[in-house]
């Protein structure tokens, strides 16, 4: 697939104070011991065989500002939460990571039914609980936080709807930030690179899918091409997934931040948190990187996004230091004049985002604190329709 990212400026990492403090500490200690880097150094232009031309292909996103829907009301599922972060949803409920704000050993899995109601604890504590999805009536947890034995795994899952809590899954995993399930597999990010393994389990050896020297911000896979970021370097890189050797090369560079990234099989889109408060972009490309284009700029340091094929939602998590003019947002594929609709207004620092037929679910993480100091409870999970 070509490599014809428009090259911007390269910055140094920067990230979002507070509820990305546990990503702050993240350091590159190497593969563990156990694994297999493999051949996989990033290749120089595209891959061997194509001619990584993008024949003056535009992927669109110009188009004015034309939507007529106005924003739903806000519901509010839970509140009082201790820094929620992930979210995920079936037809049956919502489920999201509560990380325990900066008391990381704190956190929890939570469920609520989709018509809302009490909470269901799925385990308590989990230690700073990061990311979600549900996979055949399965929920996978990823841990965000250096491994220990004895807090078990930092990947789990957990049968929905049956007793008992989330365990651990496969391998000792380091910091684990995304989680992600295609074609019977389940990929993972953490601090060394990206990996998978069967969803029957994987014993202590996984598949390496791409080892890194710098933690990625976010990766999509649909199991068959894996694409992921790297906010140190500015890049948006991309292999065969499987088969990361001879096939890995760098789709975008030059981008400012650039953090979560999805594709509905023709684009690309991704998150650039840029360089200062409303300095970021929600970008879209063609899946071979060719043709990008900024849907939106000047905004509040975007992070999550979701998109069914007609719309990407995402969120912007606010200015620094407080957070508390972020927002949850929407723009059509083919552009809406560099003008998103806002959904959700005021909201704390939102996070995580996820979608089914008609609505948009997300979590906002709330006040902030100091490290190891409990913090008021004031984030929520809330829900607006598309």
């Amino acid at each position: 697939m070509p490599a014809c990212g428009v090259v911007l400026d390269i910055r140094d990492l920067r990230v979002v104070p507070g509820a990305d403090a546990a990503l702050d500490a993240i350091a590159n200690e190497g593969a563990p011991p156990d694994r297999d880097a493999g051949a996989d150094a990033v290749a120089d232009g595209p891959p061997p065989g194509e001619a990584g031309a993008c024949d003056g292909r535009d992927a669109g996103g110009n188009a004015p500002a034309s939507d007529p829907r106005q924003p739903g009301p806000i519901t509010t599922l839970a509140s009082t939460l201790k820094g929620p972060v992930g979210i995920a949803v079936d037809a049956e409920r919502v489920l999201f990571a509560e990380s325990g704000h900066n008391v990381f050993f704190n956190g929890r899995v939570g469920a609520i039914a989709l018509a809302g109601g009490a909470i269901t604890t799925a385990g308590s504590p989990h230690t700073n609980p990061w990311d979600l999805t549900i996979a055949g009536g399965v929920g996978y947890l990823a841990r965000n936080f250096l491994f220990e034995p004895t807090q078990g795994g930092n990947l789990r899952s957990q049968l929905l709807g049956a007793a008992g809590s989330f365990a651990s899954f496969g391998p000792a995993v380091s910091r684990a930030i995304q989680v992600s399930v295609a074609n019977g597999r389940v990929y993972w990010a953490e601090e060394t690179g990206i990996f998978s393994c069967s969803v029957t389990g994987c014993g202590v050896k996984p598949s390496v899918e791409a080892m890194l020297t710098e933690p990625a911000g976010g990766f999509f896979t649909d199991g068959t091409t894996l694409t992921w970021t790297v906010p140190a370097t500015g890049l948006v890189e991309q292999c065969t997934a499987g088969s990361c050797a001879g096939t890995r090369h760098t789709v975008a560079s030059g981008q400012k931040v650039p953090r979560r990234i999805v594709s509905d099989g023709t684009y690309l889109y991704w998150t650039n948190e840029g360089l200062a408060n409303a300095a970021g972009s929600l970008m879209k490309s063609f899946v071979d990187g060719c043709g990008i284009v900024a849907l939106a700029t000047s905004l509040a340091r975007p992070q999550a996004l979701a998109t069914d094929g007609v719309d990407v939602y995402f969120t912007a998590t606010g200015t620094s230091p407080t957070f508390t003019d972020g927002a949850v947002l929407r723009c059509k594929i083919d552009g809406c004049g560099g003008l998103p609709v806002v959904l959700a207004a005021a909201q704390v620092e939102p996070l995580g985002i996820a979608l089914d037929a008609t609505t948009v679910y997300f979590t906002s993480y709330g006040q902030h604190g100091t490290t190891g100091t409990p913090n008021v409870a004031t984030g929520t999970v809330a829900t607006t329709p598309k």
